[in-house]
C-alpha cells in the first residue's frame, strides 16, 4: 500500500473483471499535469514552483527547500508541519549538503579548493551525529522520513498530512488459508483509495543524482 500511494501511477477505471479500478499515486497527484484519468482540474494542479526539478542531490541547498515551501505557502497562506517521505539518495544528499563538509573555490581564476570545514554536533559522550531529520524554514517545518518505496531514490513528496487520507472500501482483513503441508498460510486483503484534498497544498522534489 505504501508503494502504491507513493508511486507515479495514474488512476485506472473499472472496465470489468479483467481491468480493476486503480488509485492515483502521490507523484501523479502532485504534478503539473494531474494525470490523464480522472485528471485533477487545472485550477488545483500543483504549480511548477512547488516541484523542484532543476537541482541535484549534489548541489541542493537550503534555498532549494525554502523555495518549495514558499511556493506552497503562496498557494495556501498557511505555514504547516509537513512530512516528506524521501528516497535514500535524496535523504543522504540533504544531510551531506546541509550538515556536512563545505568546499569552495578560492577565486574565479583558480580551481584550488578552499580549506574544508567540518561541523560536528554537540558531543554526547563518544557519539557524533550526522543526520538531518527535520528542516525548519521560513514557511514551514519538514520532517524527513526515508522510504524504500519512492518512485526514485532522488524523489521526495512534501506532504500536508491533514489533507491526505485513505478511504477504505474494505478494511484490512487477515484470512487463514488451508495448510497443504507447507506450513500456515494467510492472505491479507484490503481495498482503499488515496484521497488528496488539494494538490496545491503539497510539493515535490524530483531531482537528478
Amino acid at each position: 500500500m505504501e508503494l502504491t500511494c507513493l508511486s507515479a501511477n495514474d488512476a485506472q477505471l473499472d472496465a470489468g473483471s479483467s481491468t480493476a479500478y486503480l488509485t492515483k499515486g502521490l507523484a501523479t497527484w502532485i504534478s503539473t499535469a494531474g494525470g490523464s484519468v480522472l485528471q485533477v482540474p487545472e485550477a488545483f494542479r500543483t504549480p511548477t514552483a512547488s516541484i523542484e526539478t532543476t537541482a541535484t542531490t549534489a548541489n541542493i541547498t537550503d534555498t532549494t527547500v525554502q523555495n518549495v515551501l514558499k511556493s506552497i505557502w503562496s498557494e495556501t497562506g498557511s505555514m504547516k508541519n509537513f512530512m516528506m517521505p524521501c528516497g535514500s539518495t535524496l535523504k543522504r544528499g540533504l544531510t551531506d549538503r546541509l550538515t556536512g563538509i563545505r568546499t569552495a573555490s578560492e577565486g574565479s581564476t583558480t580551481s584550488t579548493p578552499a580549506t574544508q570545514i567540518r561541523t560536528f554536533s554537540p558531543a554526547k559522550g563518544k557519539s557524533v551525529t550526522f543526520a538531518l531529520d527535520q528542516f525548519v524554514g521560513d514557511f514551514g517545518t519538514v520532517d524527513l522520513v526515508a522510504s524504500n518505496y519512492m518512485p526514485a531514490v532522488t524523489d521526495g513528496h512534501v506532504l500536508d498530512m491533514s489533507g491526505i487520507e485513505l478511504r477504505y472500501g474494505k478494511l484490512p482483513e487477515v484470512k487463514e488459508l488451508p495448510d497443504a503441508g507447507g506450513g500456515p498460510i494467510r492472505m491479507i486483503e484490503a481495498v482503499a483509495a488515496l484521497i488528496v484534498h488539494n494538490p496545491l497544498a503539497h510539493g515535490k522534489f524530483d531531482l537528478g543524482s
